[in-house]
């Protein structure tokens, strides 16, 4: 195999994973509020998920005061993702940088109602909850296969993704990525998330990259190609055909992307 670069950096749902996940469904709420009135924490299903949102939006406050995530640098990144991508509608604004991590929102869903639980019932409360609201999650197919070549051939394999560790490790292990790379960051450990350039600087920093030895490869335009060239990576923006997420591997479609009004030919995911 002919490699092109030293590092190749993966974002992880809907890149190598394919996940579905719906917080929005009331038979979820009404199974985590069953499981909140266990232990002493009086909710009605709707009551819960209105907290929720309300606890997720206040952490997030908090933390943009605490470590300063804020909207994508600038507005150039979304044009630089719009243009890189060949596409000519116009993409939607980035999200908010800042990041949580949801075990704090769990947690002060009980102290809300005079509960103080311990770090095992938070634990317990958020894989519950990830397992209460995942419609579905499989690998795509050849994925470990593909990661094993990279690293054969001798080059290094990253993982850096928008997650929160609590559920993620666990999702890893399942399907035993964990092996699959050199390193692994994830934003609930940062309090930051892409396409903030702080979070790919971590990485950096962290394994002693250098940018321009690496491929960072993601389904965000921005998140994922944006940000890498906001500090000094080439991006591949992944779409994956209808038959492949049906498990029918024919392959990914990628488009790299030299400069920010050219998208480049069409490869194999490695």
């Amino acid at each position: 195999m002919d490699l092109h670069y030293d590092n190749y950096i993966f974002d992880l749902y809907g890149t190598l994973l394919d996940i579905r996940t719906d917080e929005e469904d009331i038979a979820a709420w009404e199974k985590m509020a069953l499981l909140y009135r266990y232990y002493g924490a009086d909710y009605k299903a709707k009551e819960l998920r209105k907290a929720y949102v309300r606890a997720v939006q206040e952490a997030l406050d908090a933390s943009r005061k605490e470590h300063g995530g804020a909207r994508a640098e600038t507005q150039a990144g979304t044009e630089v993702a719009a243009a890189a991508s060949g596409e000519k509608e116009k993409w939607p604004a980035p999200a908010d940088t800042a990041e949580i991590r949801i075990e704090t929102v769990f947690r002060r869903l009980y102290e809300d109602k005079g509960v103080c639980p311990d770090e095992a019932l938070v634990l317990w409360t958020c894989r519950i909850f990830r397992i209460a609201t995942t419609v579905y999650i499989r690998l795509f197919p050849q994925v470990k296969e593909r990661l094993r070549r990279l690293r054969e051939n001798g080059a290094h394999t990253y993982l850096l993704t928008n997650a929160q560790r609590v559920f993620t490790e666990n999702e890893l292990r399942i399907f035993g990525l964990e092996e699959c790379f050199d390193g692994i960051l994830m934003s609930s450990d940062q309090y930051i998330k892409k396409p903030d350039r702080r979070f790919y600087q971590c990485l950096i920093d962290a394994y002693g990259l250098e940018p321009s030895r690496c491929l960072m490869s993601g389904d965000d335009a921005v998140c994922d190609v944006a940000g890498a060239r906001n500090v000094g990576m080439d991006g591949y923006l992944v779409k994956h055909t209808p038959a492949r997420r049906r498990g029918q591997d024919n392959g990914p479609v990628h488009k790299r992307h030299d400069d920010a009004g050219h998208a480049g030919r069409k490869v194999p995911l490695v």
